[in-house]
């Protein structure tokens, strides 16, 4: 609607595209950690099919300790980007961006979360494909 309203009608912003906005990143953010449990993330097919077991263990292992650091990095700056964040409100909306850089943080956690526990437990009890 954004695209329709400023290109074919050429209306200014409004309220719902920013609306669209947020919900957008709302399902991208809520999505990943979720499609990251339940194991659809990245996968490198190509390389994972010249591996034996052990290799396509440890090309998962790498996998998830770069997931883990990149979600670190943006956790430890999380909380400034928050409170600048609350400062701006976003137009034509009741919210700020602090909210959604909180939602972005808890999805970046949730990852985090995920992430560790499948390392932990391939470290622990690698299983046998």
């Amino acid at each position: 609607m954004g695209v329709y309203d400023r290109y074919v009608e050429q209306l200014s912003w409004g309220a719902f595209d920013q609306w669209a906005r947020m919900a957008l990143l709302g399902l991208v953010f809520s999505a990943l950690p979720v499609a990251i449990r339940r194991g659809e993330a990245i996968r490198l097919h190509l390389l994972e099919s010249r591996l034996g077991s052990l290799g396509r263990r440890r090309l998962h292992a790498m996998f998830d300790v770069c997931v883990i650091l990149v979600c670190t990095v943006y956790l430890s700056t999380a909380l400034p980007m928050i409170q600048v964040g609350t400062s701006q409100g976003v137009m034509g909306t009741p919210l700020d961006y602090g909210v959604v850089y909180t939602a972005a943080m808890i999805c970046f956690a949730a990852i985090t979360l995920f992430r560790t526990e499948a390392l932990l437990q391939n470290c622990v009890s690698p299983s046998e494909e």
